[in-house]
């Protein structure tokens, strides 16, 4: 990470200066040769036209400035001056005074560059002094009456837009380079400083998704049938692990178990009071009337003194033993029995029986409760992830949703009805991720 960082840096140094360059020392030079051409060209025409007075380089000067804004290129001003700074002719706009005498001697004879960047409302002018030779008038001549050229100075003031606009294009590249140095010096910095809270993250999806597996393996592979029941069920958490479950199993005694439960909340704390709760009900003996009322009331004490005051369960567990259904409600939504009959009218019957919540009051009670299962009767237990399971409007599922699902093709296999339930739930909601845990099992006597 270190080396990322200290990458993304040079590159971000290599890109600033890369800029600078370009904008000072190359848009510089550029000026400077447009200033030594300009120089060039402007003691070319007044050799030629055998100029020697300023007046007559005056009309030069103006005609080059008019030239170069008609081609775009800006010309501030043009000024002839003598050793001494006196200005002998001039063209444009001068902006400040002329360079001192000192300034032009050190140009004359240790060749010291005098250069000045001008601030004006049209942009920034750059300023040179160059060289620049022309005959001189009869003023100019020595005593012996020989003529002789210069020296005279050229002061040539040209925007810096004009050599800017060259370099566009390199500059912006530069520019996209330093921001993608720029993001890419933010993002090692961040990961250096997040790297921690990421790493710590990952270890706990994975811990999570241990979690979900671990907890996917205590929900029963249902077999076929159970003796005479069809059995079907599906619980799905609504984050990666939950608090529902459901357990079908046959004892040693031949006989069969039925169990639904629900703790409070979601996550990973209802899915560890969960897992308590499932090894406490296959741990127990409660096969038989009073060992079932007794096993109830070991399990609430166990949740009480072992848990959080927030933290409860519901609880329906049954078993079926010669056409009869004995079970302790604790708490839960009451499973639907769905008596069928040879007039093809359905009753429904609720179970009950048994008792408050387990976690919370230490001193609760429970009875068991029977129902009777004929051939053809079809037992529903769920959790109330299914019956107040919202839609965008605020309505629950319901009981007479849920009814009306089984309704319309109560004779399929039970696997076909919970996959119909889901399917209805999902869409009554509209949205893909449960509210909370859901839970269905469904058993029919067959004869």
């Amino acid at each position: 990470m270190m080396f990322g960082c200290i990458v993304a840096l040079l590159l971000l140094l290599q890109s600033i200066a890369g800029y600078f360059y370009v904008s000072r020392r190359l848009v510089g030079d550029q000026l400077d040769r447009d200033g030594d051409r300009l120089a060039v060209r402007l003691e070319r025409n007044a050799r030629q036209r055998g100029l020697v007075d300023p007046a007559s380089i005056t009309q030069i000067m103006n005609k080059l400035v008019e030239e170069a804004a008609e081609q775009q290129e800006r010309i501030a001003w043009l000024r002839v001056l003598d050793p001494s700074g006196r200005v002998l002719a001039e063209a444009g706009n001068p902006m400040g005074s002329p360079p001192n005498r000192e300034a032009l001697r050190r140009l004359l004879e240790e060749r010291a560059p005098i250069r000045r960047i001008q601030n004006s409302q049209r942009g920034k002018i750059f300023v040179n002094v160059v060289g620049f030779h022309i005959p001189v008038s009869s003023a100019d001549v020595h005593s012996e009456g020989q003529r002789r050229f210069g020296p005279r100075l050229l002061e040539i003031a040209l925007y810096e837009g004009n050599a800017a606009r060259g370099f566009g294009t390199l500059r912006a590249n530069l520019l996209v380079s330093t921001a993608a140095s720029l993001m890419l010096l933010g993002s090692m910095f961040l990961l250096t400083f997040k790297l921690r809270s990421y790493l710590q993250g990952q270890q706990s999806e994975q811990q999570l998704a241990v979690a979900r597996r671990v907890q996917h393996d205590l929900l029963p592979t249902l077999a076929p049938s159970y003796g005479d029941l069809e059995c079907a069920g599906v619980c799905i958490p609504a984050w990666q692990v939950g608090g529902d479950f459901y357990d079908v199993f046959t004892t040693a005694d031949g006989i069969t178990a039925l169990v639904v439960g629900d703790v409070a909340g979601k996550g990973l704390g209802a899915a560890l009071v969960m897992s308590l709760l499932h090894g406490a009900i296959r741990c127990s003996n409660w096969i038989g009337i009073s060992a079932h009322e007794t096993a109830t009331r070991a399990i609430n004490a166990v949740l009480f003194s072992s848990t959080a005051k927030e933290m409860f369960a519901t609880l329906f567990w049954a078993y079926y033993d010669a056409s009869t259904l004995y079970y302790v409600n604790a708490g839960h939504c009451p499973p639907l029995l769905l008596k069928s009959s040879v007039s093809r009218n359905v009753r429904v019957e609720h179970l009950t029986e048994g008792g408050l919540i387990l976690g919370v009051f230490p001193w609760a009670t429970y009875r068991q409760g029977t129902g009777n299962i004929e051939p053809g009767d079809l037992l529903v237990l769920y959790s109330d992830g299914v019956i107040e399971a919202e839609d965008m409007s605020g309505e629950q599922f319901g009981e007479d949703r849920l009814l009306s699902v089984i309704g319309e093709h109560p004779d399929l296999p039970c696997t076909q009805i919970c996959d119909r339930i889901v399917e209805r739930v999902h869409a009554f909601t509209q949205i893909m991720s449960l509210q909370d845990d859901l839970t269905v099992v469904l058993v029919r006597a067959r004869s």
